[in-house]
């Protein structure tokens, strides 16, 4: 069968008249105009269900916060020295400067997880000054390659005297990592391959709150201050590079829990976004690493990757960012995270 398709009143009456179906042009425009609005609803509930999925998992990843302090140098490539790059543990890390193109990187969180590898990266360079901070000594071989201190970034009185110990010592870089992910320990303990079970709204207490704020937030607070009038003394452009979390986005936040971890990367994002506004002479960048396996919690998470992984990607994105980033939100690829 098939349709007649004409505004001629004429041939319409004669088409019936032989019983072939008859339809005025501007009808079939209605038909295809309906089908292509179907059809642009199912692409845009596709791409919703798409995202919304996206979302669940990025709000799932988990990392870990180091904190590293560099010079900036030449632009670091695969095939460039890592010359720029100092690690730091847990707590603190730093560089010193020796030359024009050298400056001084200190990193937080050396003694492990991303703050190792980060330590490791820049000191594949002997040309760099670094200074390693941990709440736990640095393992060698990266202990003797940097300058280390085992500083416990809730403690105010430690940090004030870490920065006596770096008086007049002019921070390039400071990379900061040290972090806890905000799990109910006795809970964590009897399900540990259970991460969600940790941090819902039925398990979650103050006293986990308090500890994961005081870590996460306040102690980052406290310790980048601390550093700042290192910073203010570098020759070049000096910056702050943060590790932070997804989790931290009010706007990404489509599944709910997490409250203790969300809400001390939240309040994070905030205290470095003033940062970047109260000391415009220094870049504050905050970084989402991704889902990293560093121990963070105690089992391996689905799709995490390795430190060395995290850290080869993210290095040339340290290289990269300057001024114009400063105060902003950028994911492992770089890409701009909402607030």
């Amino acid at each position: 069968s098939f349709i007649l398709l004409t505004n001629d009143p004429y041939k319409q009456a004669i088409a019936q008249r032989f019983g072939i179906r008859v339809k005025r042009l501007e009808q079939l425009r209605d038909v295809v105009a309906r089908e292509e609005r179907e059809y642009h609803n199912r692409v845009l509930v596709f791409r919703r269900e798409l995202q919304a999925e996206q979302d669940r998992l990025d709000e799932e990843e988990d990392d870990e916060d180091e904190v590293v302090l560099k010079r900036p140098g030449k632009t670091w490539t695969s095939s460039t020295k890592r010359s720029e790059h100092k690690i730091v543990d847990p707590n603190d890390f730093v560089r010193a400067p020796q030359t024009p193109r050298n400056g001084t990187v200190r990193g937080r969180g050396a003694a492990s997880g991303l703050g190792l590898g980060f330590l490791s990266a820049y000191s594949s360079d002997p040309s760099n000054n670094i200074i390693a901070v941990d709440k736990t000594a640095v393992p060698s071989p990266a202990s003797e390659k940097a300058t280390c201190f085992e500083v416990d970034v809730t403690s105010e009185a430690a940090i004030q005297s870490l920065a006596k110990k770096l008086q007049g010592r002019p921070l390039d870089l400071v990379v900061h990592s040290a972090g806890i992910r905000g799990l109910v320990p006795a809970v964590e303990a009897s399900h540990p391959s259970d991460v969600a079970s940790a941090e819902t709204l039925e398990v979650m207490d103050e006293a986990t709150m308090l500890r994961t704020f005081q870590i996460n937030t306040l102690g980052t607070f406290t310790l980048v201050r601390a550093l700042l009038p290192n910073l203010r003394a570098s020759v070049t452009q000096a910056r702050v590079i943060v590790m932070s979390s997804r989790m931290g986005s009010v706007s990404y936040n489509k599944t709910g829990a997490g409250y203790a971890y969300r809400a001390s990367k939240a309040a994070l994002n905030a205290i470095v976004k003033s940062f970047s506004i109260d000391v415009p002479s220094v870049a504050f960048v905050l970084c989402h690493p991704g889902r990293v396996a560093t121990g963070l919690v105690k089992c391996r998470e689905e799709g995490a990757i390795d430190v060395q992984e995290a850290v080869e990607g993210l290095l040339p994105l340290f290289e990269g960012w300057g001024k114009e980033d400063s105060g902003r939100f950028y994911d492992r690829f770089g890409a701009s995270i909402g607030w």
